[in-house]
């Protein structure tokens, strides 16, 4: 994993982000808009993005723990894995994932270290199955 491919999401992302969003079927969702990656990450400034030119992942910080939000791109399971393991090595929290494809959090789901967070006290307030806690 490398630190050159994060970066603040600024202003200057938001066509990044609808160009990933628009390649989608079924896009014309609130989890697919400007709005949302930017509120889920605590607003401008706030977040930050993995992107390396094939795969797109906002990155929030949400009361001391990140949370990999809407990750979308050529190559999600294993660098939603990478991010995963290096946020929480540093770190030492656990890191959500949240809103991912369904086929991808399938995926993540039958990898070691995955599991939904519908068992957890405040778990299973999404979709089911697309929220993770690593």
């Amino acid at each position: 994993m490398s630190t050159v491919d994060v970066s603040p999401i600024g202003p200057g992302d938001q066509a990044l982000f609808r160009a990933f969003f628009h390649a989608e079927r079924g896009s014309e969702t609130y989890g697919n808009s400007w709005t949302y990656i930017t509120q889920a990450c605590r607003g401008l400034g706030c977040g930050f993005k993995y992107f390396d030119g094939g795969t797109l992942v906002s990155i929030g910080l949400y009361r001391g723990h990140y949370v990999l939000v809407r990750p979308v791109g050529d190559a999600v399971v294993p660098v939603v894995r990478n991010l995963v393991a290096w946020l929480a090595e540093r770190s030492g929290r656990p890191v959500y994932t949240k809103h991912a494809a369904l086929a991808d959090a399938g995926s993540l789901l039958a990898a070691r270290g995955f599991r939904s967070d519908d068992a957890l006290p405040l778990g299973g307030r999404g979709a089911p199955g697309r929220r993770l806690v690593s």
